[in-house]
């Protein structure tokens, strides 16, 4: 007999009863490890489904729902790591970025001085190791194609210790004027911003942080999760071939193409890549040992690319491979 929900009895036993539980649904249901990555990660079913072939995946989606570290990348020659080490209490030097410093207490980031200075700015280390992988030279001209608000140009300058030529663009306009404001403040004089339609090549290097659906930076902005829709994947690897085609055309023959998302799926990362060396010719993949050295290679992917995790490195999660275009 149905009955107002208020003049219910409960039956308190019967709703205690494990099979009521997460426990009880695991033990009744023998769930695939896709639907409990799902279920106790708190991820959609889509996304669970890709999750399953990462390395140790129950120990990922557990990263995804914890609070990531606030990391800072010193603004050279302004100032130094060493130097910042020693001025900010609760710091201490990232594993894996030379130029990075990981606040390890409650500390107020945006009320350093060396912000506000312009010594320093907020990025993640593994964001800072995209950078890194693509080895700007000083006196190099590079092309930054989706700077948004210059955080990589920045590095880029740090590394070049502002001896080189940067081109940052993007569609964001807004973007582009806030990142000049902060290239301004580190007082960078190798970095100019531009329209895409006006940018021209050839450059030594150009990089292509691609838009995506940002799984790798699902603890900075949990909300996405259920934004993005499984459907979208194939809009965003078309689009992402598309940018990065259209940036190849800026290399300089012999120059490198860095192709970059904060994607942990294959759909967005080695699927765009190997599409791209399949279509266009007079292109080879670079690896990562070439560039960096085999032991710091492995550190940070497979030797190869690129490839971080949250729960293995510490760092949102990201992708970066390197081609070189023929001489």
């Amino acid at each position: 007999e149905d009955v107002p929900w208020r003049e219910a009895r409960v039956d308190w036993d019967a709703v205690a009863d494990p099979r009521h539980s997460l426990e009880g649904w695991f033990r009744r249901t023998s769930p695939s490890l896709a639907e409990q990555l799902g279920v106790f990660g708190s991820i959609p079913s889509w996304l669970a489904q890709r999750l399953v072939h990462a390395p140790e995946p129950e120990s990922l989606v557990a990263s995804i729902n914890a609070r990531g570290p606030i990391c800072l990348r010193v603004n050279q020659p302004q100032s130094s790591r060493e130097e910042l080490l020693e001025e900010i209490d609760g710091s201490r030097p990232s594993k894996l970025a030379s130029l990075g410093v990981v606040l390890t207490d409650h500390v107020d980031a945006h009320g350093l001085p060396a912000l506000a200075e312009g010594r320093a700015d907020i990025q993640d280390e593994g964001s800072q190791l995209i950078v890194e992988l693509a080895s700007p030279k000083p006196g190099e001209r590079v092309i930054d194609a989706c700077a948004g608000a210059l955080g990589k140009s920045l590095a880029i300058a740090s590394l070049q210790k502002d001896q080189g030529r940067i081109v940052a663009t993007d569609i964001r306009k807004d973007a582009l004027r806030r990142g000049l404001k902060r290239a301004q403040k580190a007082g960078y004089r190798s970095i100019r911003t531009s329209p895409i339609d006006a940018v021209r090549g050839p450059a030594d290097l150009v990089l292509v942080d691609a838009p995506c659906t940002g799984t790798g930076a699902l603890r900075r902005r949990p909300w996405t999760r259920w934004s993005t829709h499984g459907i979208a994947l194939e809009r965003f690897a078309q689009d992402q071939y598309d940018i990065v085609r259209r940036a190849s055309r800026w290399v300089a023959p012999g120059g490198r193409l860095v192709y970059a998302t904060c994607s942990l799926l294959s759909e967005e990362n080695d699927d765009v890549v190997a599409r791209f060396l399949r279509e266009e010719s007079g292109w080879r993949f670079q690896p990562a040992s070439e560039l960096l050295g085999e032991e710091r290679a492995n550190q940070i992917g497979d030797s190869g690319v690129l490839r971080l995790y949250p729960h293995l490195h510490g760092t949102d999660g990201f992708y970066a491979a390197v081609l070189t275009r023929d001489p």
